[in-house]
């Protein structure tokens, strides 16, 4: 996993597991929030997991309009000086 979120390929690690705090020091790398650590046997971890996917599409789709907004002004402002 460390691999992958070196070259990019992941921004967020969600871990489902009873066991993660013992092996929390093989893990301190991929910094993991304590808060997208859950456990298999909680009735609330499927509904935790899709509200930290919602976050991130919510983050992205926002990352993007003002992406978007950016290059509007920009080509306004490179309009404007010529």
């Amino acid at each position: 996993m460390h691999e992958f979120q070196n070259a990019g390929c992941m921004d967020v690690i969600a871990v489902i597991s009873e066991t993660f705090d013992s092996n929390r020091k093989m893990m301190e790398n991929l910094n993991i929030k304590r808060e997208h650590v859950c456990s298999p046997n909680d009735p609330e971890t499927v509904k935790r997991i899709f509200d930290i996917i919602e976050a991130e599409r919510e983050d992205l789709q926002r990352y993007r309009d003002e992406l978007e907004r950016y290059k509007e002004l920009d080509k306004h402002l490179e309009n404007a000086s010529t």
